[in-house]
């Protein structure tokens, strides 16, 4: 790929990992908001829906989670599938860090750009977990119980890919 193509390509994607997690915490920030001023008088549902960017964050956000979580799940596979590389095997975490090399070759860009979207991705869930558990109504914008389910899923998701291994491949 051309190089300057490349840069705009990575751009890109910073721009849309930067936007994952500040569109959780705004909606996040959005619901403790509307928590602290629930009363009689105003509905936490009604404040929420206010909020008119959230609609459009929830949106972008849910869009780009499904991307992360592709991306995710292919990083998965591939570590466990490329885990014998070079007459050398891999296990645990050197197998997540180095899915694609041998031991001496550097790690491309691109695959630099590829983890750290697995952890960008994660770290997102986490914080959407931890507005989920501050709210003790359960009046939240609908992107915060959406991206806590879906880290219930990676969770189970790295468990199956981790437990699954075969005998043979894991050794």
């Amino acid at each position: 790929m051309n190089k300057y193509l490349t840069f705009l390509v990575y751009a890109l994607v910073m721009l849309a990992c930067i936007f994952f997690l500040g569109g959780i915490v705004i909606a996040g920030l959005a619901t403790l908001k509307c928590l602290e001023k629930t009363n009689e008088t105003v509905d936490c549902i009604q404040c929420l829906a206010d909020h008119k960017i959230l609609t459009k964050i929830t949106s972008i956000v849910s869009s780009i989670s499904i991307i992360l979580a592709t991306n995710f799940g292919a990083a998965l596979g591939i570590s466990v599938i490329n885990n014998d590389i070079a007459g050398k095997r891999f296990s645990g975490l050197q197998s997540l860090f180095r899915p694609v090399r041998g031991l001496n070759e550097s790690m491309p860009l691109s695959e630099i750009f590829r983890i750290a979207a697995c952890y960008i991705y994660i770290i997102g869930l986490v914080i959407s977990f931890v507005f989920y558990l501050l709210d003790k109504d359960k009046c939240m914008a609908d992107l915060i119980p959406e991206l806590s389910k879906s880290l219930a899923g990676a969770i189970i998701g790295a468990l199956a890919v981790l437990l699954g291994v075969p005998k043979s491949i894991s050794s």
